[in-house]
């Protein structure tokens, strides 16, 4: 029986499997070992970042800790199975149903959540540029954390009857491996590929040229009103522009959107088009590429909180000042040091 994928998220099955069926490649096989530990370091790194300073805790970084959670609820689960499955070179399924179930749950589920967290963060770019007076009106934290939740139960609604199913009555024997069955629930499988992942894939990269023209855009008006000799802009668009400033100092948002843009495009496209290749060669004929693919895919929960770190602007001068002295002390060390007797 062929293995069927319903998702682009069951990439991440396939890193567990592929390297199996290749050789004994070992930065493949310690992969699944070292990614969940990377991605649960450095997603409770900006948890406790964005919770042990004040002026981090806006509005728009609510949907990085909920990001941040997300990802680690999957590193948990992802590092917990790898482990117990470690050293096992067989196809076939060894764990039992409920960590299979668990394993589908997270590439599913988890992985749904992750997309639409992205995919919040960029409609909530959207509304503070084409409606600044509405966002600073009405975007609080208590919205956006309801956003966040809304967002895990939208997905959820979906997923869950064909998961429950799945378990229940379709789950595939263990000699396949773990994978879900979609054979006997088609139109839940094309319902939950088209609208719970591909779409919202899709519409993050391609929404973020009219955002990046927009800021533009304003930036421009900014720079025309302070030629003219005026610093404040319109009372219209005053207390947008404060909010926005006022988290760009802490965590500027259109450059966390641009970076997340970034590893969108480079981690989870390459997953839709082997999703889309898997229609007609099977994964196992394209063992490089799926490993490729499932590093990759794996990859977003390690860089989501890098790109953060790095768009915090206290965080980064503080950073490169630490640099700056740790050189310069290297470099004035031998200065220092008292001339050997002659």
């Amino acid at each position: 029986m062929p293995v069927q994928l319903n998702t682009s998220s069951t990439i991440s099955h396939v890193i567990s499997n592929s390297s199996t069926n290749t050789g004994h490649q070992p930065s493949v096989e310690l992969w699944p070992i070292i990614s969940p530990i990377a991605a649960l370091l450095a997603n409770s790194g900006v948890i406790i970042l964005i919770m042990g300073k004040d002026k981090l805790q806006t509005t728009f970084n609510m949907y990085i800790v909920a990001l941040a959670l997300s990802n680690i609820a999957y590193a948990i689960i992802y590092g917990t199975l790898s482990i117990m499955n470690w050293g096992f070179t067989g196809q076939s399924w060894t764990l039992g149903v409920a960590a299979c179930t668990a394993r589908i749950y997270r590439d599913y589920a988890l992985g749904a959540v992750t997309v639409h967290l992205h995919l919040l963060v960029s409609l909530t770019r959207a509304w503070a540029l084409f409606g600044p007076m509405s966002y600073r009106s009405h975007h609080t934290i208590r919205l956006a954390v309801a956003f966040c939740i809304g967002a895990v139960v939208y997905v959820h609604i979906p997923l869950l009857p064909g998961i429950i199913l799945d378990a229940m009555y379709y789950r595939l024997p263990a000699k396949y491996g773990c994978w879900i069955n979609t054979a006997p629930q088609p139109v839940w499988a094309t319902f939950t590929t088209v609208v719970i992942f591909v779409l919202p894939k899709l519409l993050i990269p391609t929404c973020y040229p009219v955002l990046l023209w927009k800021t533009v855009q304003r930036r421009r008006i900014a720079a025309v009103l302070r030629g003219r000799g005026n610093d404040s802009p319109p009372q219209s668009s005053t207390p947008s522009n404060a909010r926005v400033e006022k988290e760009g100092n802490a965590s500027r948002p259109f450059i966390v959107l641009t970076l997340f843009t970034i590893g969108v495009l480079v981690c989870w496209i390459p997953s839709l088009i082997f999703y889309i290749l898997a229609y007609f060669i099977p994964p196992t004929e394209m063992p490089t590429f799926s490993e490729v693919v499932g590093v990759l895919y794996s990859l977003q929960a390690i860089l989501d909180p890098i790109f953060f770190c790095l768009s915090v602007r206290d965080l980064w001068s503080g950073l490169c000042l630490m640099w700056s002295r740790c050189i310069r002390s290297h470099s004035e060390e031998p200065a220092r040091m008292p001339k050997p007797p002659t």
